[in-house]
């Protein structure tokens, strides 16, 4: 990477640092793998600007957003349901205030933020996306960051050069903004929810279908896209349009209004054909196994690889992407229909290999008394037999691990059953046990 001289500041802007230093300039650290890591942040940021805001148009959003970032506001949660565009618009606001001179960067964990702080100079926007869970809140994961957050808040210095994007499901910060007490009000008061108004405009959105159709040679008619157009989706438009092409191309019969009346009806019915086939089927449990994520070069059997990769190579688009060197799932919403679709078939296997969010927000009991049940179908959850011994031996240490985070999650229907509450109290009573064993034998 070449670096970029602007005079005697060091820059991280999209993606490209440089640092020139003079004699009455403070000296950043020098290390070489504090660096190295500085600078695959930058790449990383800036790949994925370009992979999200491709083909997209600066939204009114963007600008009112953008004010309030200029105007010194410095937490701007962005909220709303599956699939409205939150993260779209998370980063098409990075690419505006990276054009108005920001350093801007994507933190992943929470380890990056010093290492930002060490080289970049001038004000900062970062952006943290889905990190209290991605479909679900997510005991986990809010306890990684909920002392960074506070943390970062309470901090004197950086107060006037740095702000925040906090992306995340309305579900999700309902859960989670109670967990940071007197500062509840700061982070979540300015609370931009997409939910609550048309986060496109009529003529925002035509152009994004019409840029989808001639990009896919799909044609449909005027009537029809001024129609979908109108009206505001259960889903994010985008994310509908680029599906919708991509389904059509694939000689799928699919009507346009009823399309975007029930896109993740669709999605499901496709999902549900793929994992008919063999190798697409060992591909997708693989992005479920690695939490969403698969590089499938690390597959040590050649024939293996090929095939997975040939599966991989068909789902490109829709489906998954590749984001710095890895694939992932284009949005929330495939992983849990393809964990869904995966499910009917294999409960057991999505209780060892999904996280917690998912498995207590779409799993329930069987219910016996219940005809859709004892089908075996329900339209919304899963249905397992949580007393069985390879479900508990699975879930149980899952569910525990989950209780030391948070008791809320007995709320959950999963846990209202005698046996399952039992082997979890058990086992949580054994783990205290060992811990304080463990403290003993360290104090003495």
């Amino acid at each position: 990477m070449e670096p970029v001289n602007q005079g005697e500041r060091s820059v991280l802007n999209f993606g490209t640092i440089g640092t020139v230093l003079t004699g009455d300039q403070h000296t950043h650290p020098t290390d070489d793998c504090s660096r190295q890591r500085f600078i695959k942040l930058c790449d990383n940021t800036a790949n994925e600007i370009k992979l999200f805001t491709e083909d997209m148009i600066t939204i009114s959003a963007v600008d009112k957003i953008a004010e309030q970032l200029i105007s010194g506001v410095k937490w701007i949660p962005i909220t709303g349901s599956p699939g409205e565009g939150k993260t779209t618009l998370g980063y098409l606001i990075l690419k505006e205030m990276k054009e108005k001179g920001w350093n801007v960067c994507v933190l992943n964990q929470p380890e990056d933020y010093d290492t930002v702080h060490s080289f970049a100079e001038g004000k900062t926007l970062f952006m943290l996306n889905d990190v209290c869970g991605p479909f679900a809140y997510d005991p986990f994961a809010l306890s990684t960051w909920r002392q960074f957050i506070i943390n970062v808040q309470e901090r004197k210095s950086h107060q006037d050069t740095e702000a925040y994007i906090f992306i995340g499901r309305e579900n999700v910060f309902r859960e989670v903004r109670r967990h940071f007490g007197k500062h509840e009000e700061n982070i979540f008061g300015r609370w931009f929810n997409l939910s609550d108004q048309d986060s496109f405009l009529y003529n925002e959105r035509l152009y994004i279908l019409n840029m989808h159709l001639d990009k896919g040679k799909v044609n449909v008619r005027e009537i029809d896209q001024e129609t979908v157009c109108s009206h505001t989706g259960p889903h994010g438009f985008p994310h509908c349009c680029k599906m919708f092409v991509e389904l059509k191309n694939r000689g799928t019969d699919v009507n346009i209004i009823e399309f975007f009346q029930n896109p993740l009806e669709f999605l499901g019915q496709t999902i549900k054909v793929l994992l008919l086939e063999k190798h697409t089927n060992m591909f997708l449990k693989e992005m479920i196994i690695n939490n969403g994520k698969f590089d499938v070069d690390e597959v040590e059997n050649d024939d293996k690889r090929g095939e997975i990769r040939a599966a991989e190579r068909s789902l490109f688009g829709s489906y998954v992407k590749l984001v710095n060197g890895v694939t992932v799932f284009t949005h929330p919403s495939i992983y849990e229909s393809v964990a869904f679709g995966i499910g009917r078939d294999d409960p057991l296997f999505i209780i060892q290999h999904c996280n917690i969010p998912f498995i207590l927000q779409r799993m329930r009991r069987e219910d016996p008394m219940s005809d859709v049940c004892a089908k075996g179908e329900s339209p919304n959850y899963l249905r397992i037999h949580v007393s069985k011994k390879a479900v508990l031996k699975y879930l149980v240490p899952k569910l525990t691990r989950a209780l030391t985070k948070d008791f809320r999650v007995l709320q959950y229907d999963i846990c209202h059953d005698e046996t399952v509450c039992k082997h979890i109290f058990e086992e949580f009573v054994r783990t205290f046990q060992g811990l304080h064993s463990s403290a003993e034998v360290g104090f003495n």
